[in-house]
């Protein structure tokens, strides 16, 4: 059980539901080079077997004791990859104006705070 740090509470208790304080990025992957071909089964697959190697990304949020300290990193002992891994198409005609009203409305949304804080939005057919 690993606490918050005051600075990454200070996040956590200035967020709110219009102005979420989530860090985004964007991957572009060719996929044309993936030996088998690129399937959102194989993805979600190969992220499943990796997360269990890495327990920092089954790691959700639990307050302390009556509230008197930082929020404590827990287990989530029912975590589950399908809660994380989103799949979208590109709308036409698949732009990167496109691309930035997905990745807009994707990084103005709250995280749920019930599950580890992360989510990996998969955009197919990016042009």
């Amino acid at each position: 059980m690993e606490r918050l740090s005051g600075l990454d509470a200070s996040f956590l208790y200035t967020e709110t539901p219009t102005q979420p304080l989530n860090v985004c990025s964007v991957v572009e992957l060719d996929t044309s080079t993936m030996p088998g071909g690129y399937t959102f089964d194989r993805l979600r697959d190969g992220l499943e077997l990796r997360i269990k190697a890495l327990p920092e990304l089954r790691a959700k949020l639990a307050d302390s004791r009556l509230n008197l300290d930082q929020p404590v990193w827990v287990e989530d002992s029912d975590f589950d990859v399908e809660r994380h891994l989103k799949r979208v198409g590109l709308p036409a005609p698949g732009r990167r104006k496109e691309l930035a009203e997905i990745c807009s409305d994707v990084a103005s949304q709250p995280l749920d705070r019930s599950k580890p804080l992360w989510e990996m939005w998969v955009i197919e057919r990016a042009a």
